[in-house]
């Protein structure tokens, strides 16, 4: 699963390649109003605890991305 706090944009997965320790990914997006936005692509490292790598989306180019794991796991909906 893929959440972020500050988008309420959802994302479905398109294309999902791991290597090792590598993940490749891009998911299509569609705004709340239904409208669909350029896809969203990560290239990331999981690391220990923490996920290493790049993102971009719509008009935003490669940007550095990190973050970490969720210490306890979200219940499955």
């Amino acid at each position: 699963m893929l959440h972020f706090k500050e988008s309420v944009t959802k994302f479905e997965a398109v294309d999902v390649r791991v290597a090792g320790d590598r993940v490749t990914a891009a998911f299509r997006t569609a705004e709340p109003s239904g409208a669909e936005s350029g896809p969203l692509e990560l290239s990331v490292q999981l690391i220990e605890d923490r996920l290493l790598g790049e993102a971009r989306w719509n008009k935003i180019d490669w940007t550095p991305l990190s973050g970490r794991r969720r210490a306890t796991p979200l219940p499955a909906k």
